[in-house]
């Protein structure tokens, strides 16, 4: 009779592992619509590696333009995994998947009147957070100066990653700024810099 139950108690071990595993993965409540979710995501970002999720950014309300020229404004909120962002609406069974190569831009709304401009790059979104001769961008739609890891020297080109070498170079006679960058305040030297340029105008 015991044998008859083996199979039956395997069945049952194994689904309490693989309800558990997830769980020991990430501090979400897995439920059968977040797994289906997960396989949808891990099905857009690629089977290359393992599906790890790096951060959950808090829902924003964002203003989104797709490169097929439809604009809509949504809250939802950006995930970031190891292979780029993700941008979820909805929830339960009723959800959207928008990934940053669909989009134009990406402006978080913080108020009637301002919205912090979001672009796509490198497979995630980066935001302005810096404004003026030298643009900071974060890859986090907060206005937090810390987080600036990005840098556009000039108001069309390129964004890049932050070169301190190259800043010192802009901000060779704001002094003010280069203490801030000799302390890798990277944003904080490009506000102060930006100031000061615009005040000596």
């Amino acid at each position: 009779m015991i044998r008859f139950f083996l199979p039956a108690i395997a069945v049952f071990f194994a689904l309490g592992a693989f309800a558990q595993s997830p769980a020991t993965l990430d501090q979400d409540q897995y439920t059968l619509a977040s797994i289906r979710r997960m396989r949808a995501v891990q099905f857009l970002m690629g089977p290359c590696e393992p599906l790890t999720k790096k951060s959950v950014i808090r829902r924003h309300r964002y203003e989104v333009r797709l490169k097929g020229d439809s604009t809509f404004q949504k809250a939802g909120r950006i995930e970031k995994y190891r292979r780029g962002d993700i941008f979820v609406i909805g929830g339960s069974h009723n959800y959207d998947i928008i990934k940053p190569d669909s989009t134009v831009c990406m402006n978080r709304i913080v108020s009637n009147r301002r919205k912090l401009e979001g672009v796509p790059y490198k497979g995630s979104w980066v935001f302005r957070i810096v404004t003026g001769a030298v643009r900071g961008y974060s890859p986090y739609p907060e206005e937090t100066l810390s987080r600036v890891v990005y840098m556009q020297l000039e108001p069309n080109g390129p964004i890049e990653v932050a070169d301190i070498q190259r800043l010192r170079e802009v901000m060779v006679e704001n002094e003010a700024a280069l203490a801030l960058l000799r302390k890798r305040k990277i944003g904080a030297a490009m506000e102060r810099y930006n100031q000061d340029l615009a005040e000596g105008e």
